[in-house]
Formats: C-alpha cells, structure tokens, sequence
C-alpha cells in the first residue's frame, strides 16, 4: 500500500468513527433511511453521495451513520436520505452538497494524515462531551 493510500485509509476510519460518535444515542443510532435503531456497532459510515467523489467523501453532510443493510444491501437508499437531508439540512443545503461533489477534489498525503489526526481528537471530544 502506497504511503498516499494508507494515509487516505487512516484519515477514513478516524471519520467514520467520529461520524458514529456523533450520530451515536446511548449506544444506538436510527438509520436515516429505514429508521430502524440499532447498537452503534452495527452502524456504518454511510454517504448519501458515493465517496468517489472525493470533494465530498469526508463532508459531514453527506455522511451519517447507517445501517449495513441500506449502506451496503441498498445503495445506501439514496432517494429516502437525499429527503432525510432535506428535512434535517434544509434543501439549500443538501443542493450546495450536491453542487461541491461535481467540484474535482483530492487531498495531499499531508493533509490526510492531519485529517486522520483532527478527526481521532474530534471523535474524543464528542465522546467525553457525550459521557458528562
């Protein structure tokens, strides 16, 4: 694995922790588009846009905690989250969303190596800020 491609990889599983740390409620979440709740643990990092598009594969809009079988068994439900967004975000914010993944985008091996760092002290803060 290159020095690049395992940078990437670092800075995607400190996000997708912190994502679930966020989404996290006593140990569940509720999946945005079946609505079922479920232990944290079966939660992935689900992105309403794919994560090809690298202009929006760590934004915090696009990416929430989902169940395993829309993420992965679904194609991620995309209509029901793009209207989840809408009535969470409001549309003028799941269009300028939808306007940033067209962007062309890439991230420095610097840059997600620093990523990968803020995001475990992110993940650490929500999780003490959680247990108060």
């Amino acid at each position: 694995m290159s020095e690049r491609s395992n940078a990437e990889s670092r800075a995607w599983k400190q996000f997708s922790l912190m994502i679930r740390a966020r989404d996290e409620i006593n140990g569940f979440f509720k999946c945005p588009t079946c609505g079922q709740i479920k232990p944290i643990d079966q939660a992935d990092a689900g992105h309403y846009i794919s994560r090809v598009k690298k202009a929006v594969k760590f934004d915090e809009l696009n990416v929430h905690a989902q169940c395993r079988h829309c993420n992965r068994f679904q194609e991620g439900n995309h209509f029901i989250y793009r209207k989840w967004l809408i009535e969470k975000y409001g549309i003028e914010a799941v269009e300028a969303l939808e306007l940033r993944a067209q962007m062309r985008a890439g991230f420095k091996t610097s840059d997600l190596l620093f990523m990968a760092k803020e995001y475990k002290e992110r993940t650490k803060a929500i999780k003490t800020r959680k247990a108060k």
